[in-house]
């Protein structure tokens, strides 16, 4: 088994795809997060390769221009979908209720 790229608590951002098959919704592309857990690696339906599979949190205005304050959206993506976010510092957020 190998070694996901992403522990908890890691700022991601989804990746930008500009054609095939995508493997993430649309509307989360250059979204910033925090990976939450990796639920595993995974065998995923279109590779022969496994990946590993990761719970990521948004706050809902990295996804939706009008969406509410205090709130999150969970999107569970796979490492192929994701990159470092080294533009944002993790441990100055604030925690999660």
């Amino acid at each position: 088994m190998s070694v996901p790229a992403f522990e908890p608590r890691t700022r991601v951002v989804v990746r930008e795809v500009s054609e095939g098959y995508k493997r993430r919704p649309d509307y989360a592309e250059d979204a910033s997060g925090i990976v939450e857990c990796v639920h595993g690696e995974y065998l995923p339906p279109d590779t022969a390769a496994s990946e590993f599979l990761y719970s990521v949190r948004f706050d809902a205005s990295e996804v939706w221009e009008d969406s509410e304050s205090n709130q999150a959206v969970y999107i569970d993506l796979w490492e192929s979908a994701l990159e470092p976010d080294d533009m944002r510092d993790v441990e100055n957020e604030r925690p999660r209720p």
